[in-house]
């Protein structure tokens, strides 16, 4: 029976590092710590005068080019065009591929 390793990079692997936490299966939510931070917000917000506990999310958005659209979400800016047959070039997302992500999100 073969006993060595199949290649070099396995034959120096180092044995994996403990984690704090057993890892979240790909895809899956981590529930437990998912509903601790929404408690500790929560509690942060409620600790705040009411005037105070505001949150607000803005959006901007503006015509690059025909269909090209060009998105600002806080700090991230994000792209949308249309697909050939709708008159766009299709270099990116169309806002209804952006609206279905977000309601899958």
């Amino acid at each position: 029976m073969d006993t060595e390793p199949k290649d070099e990079a396995a034959a120096h692997a180092q044995p994996p590092a403990e984690a704090a936490e057993p890892p979240t299966p790909h895809g899956r939510v981590d529930l437990a710590r998912q509903r601790a931070e929404i408690e500790r917000i929560r509690a942060e917000k409620s600790a705040k005068a009411i005037p105070d506990r505001k949150v607000t999310t803005r959006a901007v958005a503006r015509i690059v080019a025909d269909t090209r659209i060009e998105g600002r979400l806080g700090r991230f800016t994000v792209h949308s065009d249309e697909p050939p047959d709708r008159g766009g070039d299709d270099t990116a997302p169309s806002p209804l591929q952006f609206l279905m992500a977000a309601v899958a999100f």
